[in-house]
Formats: structure tokens, C-alpha cells, sequence
């Protein structure tokens, strides 16, 4: 499967040279080695020859490959980052904080007999 989507995603070219009808070479990494006519026409002085009426071509067919997997991981990513944040933030929220020990929370308070500050007569005003 991985293999699919990597040949699928790529991208590439193929050159091709003819000589008339007849595929001469091809070529997936660079240029097409010619049929040599070129030479041939110069090295016999008849150059002039070869710009007015040639017969070899070049083709270059190229091949995209899908974009789609450039959006798809940018669609990925955002949704990483959402699953983050939201568990982040669920998280947070039913978590209990630390709450501080007291030493003497199992001591009952004192227990009040008589009004202390009504016995002293000392008010706040």
C-alpha cells in the first residue's frame, strides 16, 4: 500500500528521440542521446541541410504526480493538533487539584461554654 501511494505521489519525465517515425532513445533522468545525424550532417558540411529540413524530433512527456497528498497532510497536522489541545484541556478540567493536609483535621474544635467577649465587655466598633 505504501508503495502505491509513493509511485502515485511522484513525479516525472520522459524524453524521447526520433529519427522520423523510429523511437531512437528514451530517456527517465535527463536528455535523450540523439541518432548522431546531427554529427554526421555537420562533419560532411552540410549543415545547412540540417536547419532547413530535419528529420529528428524530441518529445518530452511529462508525468505529475497527485497534490493531494501535500493537503491531505496539512489536514492531518490540524487535526493532531486539535486531538492535543482538546485532550490537554479535557484533561485539565476533571483534574483535582492538591489540596493542602491539615495536621489536626481529625481534633474536634473546642468546645465555647460562655461568651468571652461579652464576660470582658470588649466590643469592636
Amino acid at each position: 500500500m505504501a508503495v502505491l501511494v509513493l509511485v502515485s505521489a511522484l513525479s516525472f519525465s520522459v524524453d524521447k528521440h526520433f529519427c522520423g517515425e523510429i523511437l531512437v532513445d528514451y530517456s527517465l533522468t535527463g536528455k535523450a542521446d540523439s541518432c548522431g545525424m546531427e554529427t554526421m550532417l555537420a562533419e560532411n558540411g552540410l549543415s545547412d541541410m540540417l536547419s532547413a529540413d530535419h528529420c529528428c524530433s524530441e518529445e518530452t512527456d511529462l508525468f505529475e504526480g497527485q497534490d493531494q497528498m501535500k493537503e491531505l497532510e496539512k489536514k492531518e497536522q490540524a487535526a493532531r493538533n486539535f486531538l492535543a489541545i482538546f485532550t490537554y484541556s479535557l484533561k485539565l478540567q476533571f483534574s483535582e487539584e492538591a489540596k493542602p493536609q491539615t495536621p489536626f483535621q481529625g481534633y474536634p474544635p473546642p468546645l465555647i461554654t460562655e461568651d468571652i467577649q461579652l464576660l470582658n465587655e470588649t466590643f469592636l466598633i
